[in-house]
């Protein structure tokens, strides 16, 4: 090999690393801007007088087809390792329609739930992987670890992060309707948005809008939307429910 293929060589190789560097920071970044916006649905929560009480995390992930069943299975059985924990739950059904792998387990007072779900088509199996973390108030920064390295063994398997979350919060006091709405808009207001869609009765309200500040975005009804927001009446506890998530609510509420 002469000196001109070792430099051509050389820069395809600076080429691929700075790449690949450069696609680590991306993901890195992509990570923490998702956990400074926690931060700020945290604080437009809390600015109404509602208690935060639950952060959840939520991802849908569809993944390259297999052709074998145990190969899925064992695909599934790949997210239960890794985690420095002893109490990790383990269940499987490789004999249903949509077979699945359901990997549980709690670590620094933060749950996971990693479900892999499989789903035939033709000769192949497509797997579907769906990650919930769920941590109260409390272990923000234990959630935001456990994100952190969930998603970067997303992206080392070349799979797009893109999380959707959910805070839950609650107010003291049974709110009347005309508080319940100001307290949907002054969150909604935090961030600039405007209301795309309305859904109101006498017990739940919920409000979707887009915002600009918030890079991550679905559509309804062909129009943009990244935020939501719901209250609910509790009558029996005597207590008003706040919900908001990220581009949408994905928890009950």
């Amino acid at each position: 090999m002469n000196q001109k293929t070792w430099l051509q060589h050389g820069v395809l190789l600076l080429i691929f690393l700075t790449g690949f560097s450069m696609l680590a920071m991306a993901k890195q970044s992509d990570i923490e801007q998702h956990h400074e916006l926690t931060q700020r649905l945290i604080r437009a929560v809390e600015d109404t007088g509602a208690v935060v009480q639950k952060v959840q995390y939520h991802q849908g992930i569809p993944m390259e087809p297999v052709t074998q069943i145990d190969a899925l299975m064992d695909l599934g059985k790949e997210w239960a390792s890794g985690w420095e924990t002893e109490n990790i739950r383990l269940d499987q059904d490789k004999t249903g329609e949509h077979p699945y792998v359901r990997v549980r387990f709690i670590k620094q007072g933060v749950s996971v739930d990693l479900n892999l779900t499989g789903t035939r088509h033709g000769n192949q199996w497509i797997p579907y992987l769906v990650i919930r973390v769920e941590a109260p108030a409390d272990r923000l920064e234990q959630a935001r670890q456990i994100t952190s390295r969930l998603s970067e063994r997303l992206g080392e398997k070349g799979l797009m992060v893109k999380i959707n979350t959910c805070l839950q919060a609650v107010y003291n006091a049974k709110l009347n309707h005309h508080a319940r709405i100001n307290m949907i808009n002054q969150v909604i207001h935090s961030f600039d948005a405007h209301v795309v869609e309305k859904m109101e009765d006498n017990v739940v309200q919920s409000y979707s809008a887009y915002s600009p500040h918030i890079p991550q975005f679905i559509y309804t009804k062909d129009v943009k939307m990244n935020l939501q927001v719901a209250t609910h009446v509790d009558p029996d506890k005597r207590l008003t429910r706040l919900t908001v998530g990220t581009p949408i609510i994905t928890t009950t509420y």
